[in-house]
């Protein structure tokens, strides 16, 4: 729970040092009506800030703890904010940008960075932990909930 915390933390970091525009909460709201890009172009202003938006969503439900499956390792899918592979994504190029893999004149330069790289990997990795399936079929058992993950993670 520590590590999911400091992931959280790290990610309020990423997010306060972007040199994106701040957005109004009407805007936000707007933004959150555009379904996420397939490819997001990180010298566009709404793709940027749609990638904020995600971010921080996903950050309150990393934050939150999973309610039910708070002390659980998988998840239902259902709780994210939106799809896990729109999730992925927006991180995935926010983690190219802090990697230097590719240019933004809209992000910081600060967050190029180990430690952001790190958390922004960190991040991918607890997304696999959430699982596209019905709620009612994850395990409520610890033990149990580790198994059934694991498989259903590794196809098996």
């Amino acid at each position: 729970m520590e590590w999911m915390i400091g992931i959280v933390v790290a990610l309020a970091v990423v997010w306060l040092i972007s040199r994106r525009p701040r957005r109004k909460a009407s805007a936000a709201a707007d933004l959150e009506s555009i379904p996420p890009p397939p490819w997001y172009n990180l010298e566009n202003p709404t793709h940027v800030v749609l990638i904020d938006v995600i971010r921080e969503k996903y950050a309150a439900v990393l934050a939150a703890g999973g309610g039910e499956f708070a002390e659980l390792t998988f998840k239902p899918a259902d709780s994210l904010p939106y799809p896990k592979e729109d999730i992925r994504r927006a991180l995935s190029a926010l983690l190219e940008y802090a990697k230097g893999e590719r240019q933004s004149s809209l992000l910081d330069p600060k967050i190029r960075t180990a430690a952001v790289i790190g958390t922004l990997e960190a991040c991918l990795v607890q997304l696999d932990t959430f699982l596209e399936v019905p709620p009612e079929d994850i395990p409520r058992d610890p033990r149990a909930n580790l198994e059934y993950g694991l498989r259903h993670t590794r196809g098996g």
